[in-house]
C-alpha cells in the first residue's frame, strides 16, 4: 500500500514506468462508457461494503503491488503476504523483490529489512501516507463517514471501483495529509475489498491487489502479529 510514505522506497527493484505499466492491466479503470455508476449507486455500493466489512473480524491473503515515485520518475513491482485484524493490527511480509517485514500494532510500526538486518520501530502516526485508508482496512475507521463518494463504475474485469477523496467534516483528516486520491476496488458478489489505488499529493502512485483472500481466520493475538527477527539485528527505535 503503498499505505506508508516510506515504504514506498523500500522496494530494490526499479524498472521503466511507461513500458511496465502497458504490460499490466489496469484493474482499476472502467469498462466502458455504460459501466458508470450513478451517485446513488455509488453511495449505495458504499453503504455495502461499510456493513459487510463491519461483520469481518480479520482479512489475510496474498498482495500484488504497484509503485510509482515522481521524483525518482520510476515505478517499482512487489508481492507477498498480507494480514489485517481488527481492531488494529496489520502485517504485509514482502517476499519479493525482497524480503520485508511490516508489522502495524498498537500505534507502532515495527519494520525488518531482512537483508540488512536492520528494525525500525516508529510511532506509526509519522509514518502514514494518510490515517484514512489504513483505519478504514483495520477496523477504526468507517468508509462512509471518513470519505466522500467521487464516482463509481464497473471495472472491465467486473469489479466495482469506488472513487473517494477524504470528508471536508472529517476531524482526523488534518492540513497535514498526503492522500490526494483513493480508488477503492471491491468484489461485486461478496462486497469487500479486493484491492486500492492510492494517490499523494505529489502524484506518488500506489495500487494494492489482494489475491486468494480468507475471511475471519485470524484472532487479534495471532501469531502472524508478532513479529520476529534476530537479537542481532541493527535496532533503531525513533519513537
Amino acid at each position: 500500500m503503498k499505505f506508508l510514505r516510506k515504504i514506498v522506497l523500500l522496494v530494490s527493484m526499479v524498472i521503466n514506468w511507461n513500458s511496465w505499466a502497458l504490460a499490466e492491466v489496469d484493474l482499476f479503470a472502467c469498462g466502458n462508457k455504460d459501466s458508470s455508476l450513478s451517485r446513488s449507486e455509488a453511495l449505495q455500493w458504499v453503504k455495502n461494503v461499510q456493513k459487510e466489512y463491519s461483520s469481518i473480524e480479520s482479512i489475510s491473503g496474498e498482495f500484488i503491488q504497484r509503485s510509482f515515485i515522481v521524483a525518482l520518475d520510476e515505478g517499482e513491482r512487489s508481492s507477498g503476504f498480507m494480514a489485517f485484524s481488527k481492531p488494529g493490527r496489520m502485517r504485509w511480509s514482502y517476499k519479493t523483490p525482497r524480503l520485508q517485514e511490516v508489522l502495524i500494532r498498537d500505534g507502532v510500526m515495527t519494520l525488518y529489512q531482512v537483508d540488512t538486518e536492520q528494525v525500525i520501530i516508529q510511532d506509526v502516526r509519522e509514518v502514514l501516507l494518510s490515517a484514512l485508508p489504513v483505519s478504514f482496512l483495520m477496523g477504526i475507521g468507517e468508509l462512509d463517514r471518513d470519505f466522500e463518494v467521487i464516482s463509481g463504475c464497473h471495472t472491465s474485469g467486473g469489479d466495482v471501483a469506488l472513487v473517494l477523496e477524504p470528508s471536508h467534516q472529517n476531524s482526523s483528516s488534518s492540513e497535514n495529509d498526503e492522500l490526494g486520491g483513493f480508488v477503492l476496488l471491491i468484489n461485486p458478489e461478496k462486497k469487500v475489498p479486493i484491492g486500492a489505488k492510492i494517490t499523494s499529493v505529489g502524484g506518488n502512485i500506489t495500487e494494492i491487489v489482494f489475491k486468494n483472500q480468507k475471511l475471519n481466520d485470524l484472532t487479534p493475538n495471532a501469531k502472524v502479529f508478532v513479529l520476529e527477527y534476530p537479537s542481532s539485528v541493527d535496532l533503531v527505535d525513533r519513537r
